[in-house]
């Protein structure tokens, strides 16, 4: 049951992710074309099953939560469809991971995905935050910590796996160095 929920959030992320990218014109126009079809609404819909499913203990929800609540700091909506995400499941999303650095126990996974979100720019409240200010800052990315991990099972894990995929590529491409620029 949960790996039919998991693969069909994924499968939502992937339509979204075509509709946007067919919208022709540019950006004011794919703006406003996105929250005409709803796309905003379907991104705020699926990021709110994903918290959901992390306030019962699945990790993966977590990871993709959490990464849409970054990609939507990160990225213009235009690109991405992701916009005004719901403010208690993002906040659930951040209480869950500040329990997580509190207590250690992040998976190996998190463990570079959140100092490298935080590498590209503090997309959330650090006083509210302390423990995942204080693990994002104490680990940042590096050469020695490069992400993803060469083994990192990344299809089928929605935009977040697409994301992760693009980064391996470019690190495979640069010769396993990591020189992406921020």
């Amino acid at each position: 049951m949960l790996l039919n929920a998991l693969d069909s959030l994924a499968a939502r992320e992937a339509n979204i992710e075509a509709q946007v990218l067919s919208i022709p014109g540019g950006r004011e126009i794919v703006e406003r074309k996105s929250g005409e079809l709803g796309i905003y609404t379907e991104y705020s819909e699926i990021h709110q099953e994903y918290a959901r499913l992390a306030q019962v203990g699945e990790s993966e929800a977590l990871k993709r939560a959490l990464f849409l609540q970054w990609f939507e700091y990160a990225e213009p909506r235009f690109l991405t469809g992701i916009y005004q995400l719901d403010e208690k499941a993002r906040d659930d999303v951040f209480q869950i991971i500040e329990q997580k650095c509190k207590s250690a126990d992040l998976d190996t996974e998190m463990k570079w995905m959140i100092p490298y979100y935080y590498h590209i720019g503090p997309y959330f409240d650090e006083k509210k935050y302390p423990k995942l200010t204080l693990f994002s800052k104490a680990n940042p990315p590096s050469k020695e910590t490069p992400a993803p991990p060469k083994d990192a099972h990344l299809s089928n894990r929605g935009l977040m796996g697409r994301y992760w995929q693009s980064i391996k590529e470019t690190l495979i491409r640069h010769k396993d160095k990591w020189e992406i620029d921020y």
